[in-house]
């Protein structure tokens, strides 16, 4: 059934989903695989830095730890429910320039997490200015570089932090 709806979606896709851009170097394809790894890397960052805000306030909390005491969870809980699930990433992203006193991450990643979310919602979005940006070889492999770097030092970052 899983395969069968993903027929049926593709078949939407196919007639809904993506216009065709003259001139453009880049094919429809390349534009949606783009705008997957996009998606992927925001989500990855967002959910890092949910830990590390978390962490912040609960340093008992370990990150990765899979043996967490009911408190700690239920202290965990509240701080997303009613603070970190409706934030959007630029508002976590604050927060987490305001506890750098704590973790020192390298403020070149905020800027890059930034070039990385303006992708993302350029494709997410997609409306004819903001896909132009996409549509030469050059500038896909330049979005590419920039969600790599992006997710490689945070990633980078995220680990040393964990443990402050």
């Amino acid at each position: 059934q899983i395969d069968q709806l993903k027929l049926i979606l593709s078949g939407l896709e196919a007639a809904f989903g993506t216009r065709v851009y003259r001139s453009s170097e880049v094919t429809k394809e390349e534009i949606k695989e783009l705008r997957h790894s996009a998606i992927s890397v925001q989500a990855d960052i967002d959910m890092g830095i949910n830990y590390l805000i978390i962490h912040y306030f609960y340093p008992e909390f370990i990150i990765g730890e899979e043996n967490l005491q009911q408190g700690q969870i239920d202290r965990v809980g509240f701080l997303y429910t009613l603070i970190l699930r409706d934030m959007n990433l630029q508002r976590k992203l604050d927060l987490l320039k305001k506890l750098n006193h704590h973790y020192q991450i390298d403020p070149t990643i905020f800027s890059l997490i930034t070039e990385a979310s303006t992708i993302r919602n350029d494709l997410a979005h997609p409306l004819d200015e903001n896909v132009k940006k996409y549509l030469t070889k050059g500038a896909l492999q330049k979005s590419y570089f920039t969600l790599v770097k992006t997710i490689s030092d945070f990633r980078a970052a995220f680990e040393q932090a964990k443990n402050k």
